[in-house]
């Protein structure tokens, strides 16, 4: 097996974004967590499904909307 097989894949749903930046790691905190997802999301491992991106403009903050808008594929 590859190492690229065996990298971890992230799936997240709704509920991870908001307890990431909005409960318990705000973004004027830990502003290099957001880098390191960036990280993740440029390698594919950190994924969720389009879903998601509607329902964070529905029930997220200003910030977390306009983040997921600005990595949204579609």
């Amino acid at each position: 097996m590859s190492d690229a097989a065996r990298r971890t894949l992230y799936a997240v749903d709704t509920n991870v974004f908001m307890d990431w930046q909005f409960r318990h790691y705000p973004t004027d905190i830990f502003p290099s967590l957001l880098s390191l997802v960036d990280t993740l999301i440029a390698e594919q491992r950190f994924i969720s499904p389009a879903l998601v991106d509607e329902e964070l403009r529905k029930v997220g903050t200003t910030e977390l909307s306009a983040w997921s808008d600005a990595h949204s594929e579609g």
